[in-house]
């Protein structure tokens, strides 16, 4: 009797470790330690005409130069400045044939400053990163930090509408064949994928 005591005191104290999934590309651009990737290159877009597009960094992995914003930016129409603030990296999972794989997108937070067209301070709003579902290959999805305008000052209420308002949370950005815009709307977080071809 006191062996089977034992026994079941042995076997319902041991600890089981849930299985460990290897999601391919997780590490890429590090921890991501506060939206940050471990390396980054500063750079300067410009147009075919040599006018400036944007000044900011571009996250770096494996010695190469990828699509994704982070940290400061400040971004042009017509060589004149038109907005700035930061982006930060997130992640989320999405499932293919060969298993789960991290994918990577760049969101606005914190203050960001519009300008009218002749390069003076329009207005002012605060992204918050806010989490969201995101439906993917994956059974039931993930989540992923969005940044997102909650409040409107006083100030601007008559100059930033709804419509605005989901055009510059909306992020759009090129791969090297296609073409991603994301939407975040009653907290998920839609997005579309294009052929650029």
């Amino acid at each position: 009797m006191k062996f089977i005591i034992i026994v079941i005191l042995l076997v319902g104290c041991s600890s089981v470790k849930p299985p460990t999934i290897y999601i391919e590309n997780h590490d890429k651009y590090g921890n991501l330690k506060n939206g940050f990737p471990e390396n980054d290159t500063l750079i300067q877009l410009k147009g075919l005409k040599g006018q400036r597009l944007g000044e900011g960094k571009f996250a770096m992995a494996e010695g190469e130069i990828s699509h994704l914003k982070v940290g400061n930016w400040k971004e042009y129409e017509n060589d004149i400045i038109s907005s700035e603030g930061m982006y930060r990296l997130g992640r989320y999972v999405e499932c293919s044939a060969v298993g789960p794989v991290a994918q990577f997108y760049y969101y606005r937070t914190g203050e960001w400053i519009y300008y009218n067209s002749m390069g003076e301070v329009s207005f002012k709003l605060n992204f918050e990163p806010t989490e969201h579902h995101v439906q993917t290959n994956c059974e039931g999805g993930d989540v992923m930090s969005f940044g997102i305008v909650k409040e409107v000052p006083l100030e601007y209420w008559g100059e930033i509408t709804y419509d605005k308002i989901y055009e510059l949370q909306k992020i759009i950005y090129e791969h090297s064949d296609y073409l991603v815009t994301m939407i975040p709307l009653n907290g998920i977080v839609h997005y579309k994928v294009e052929n650029k071809f």
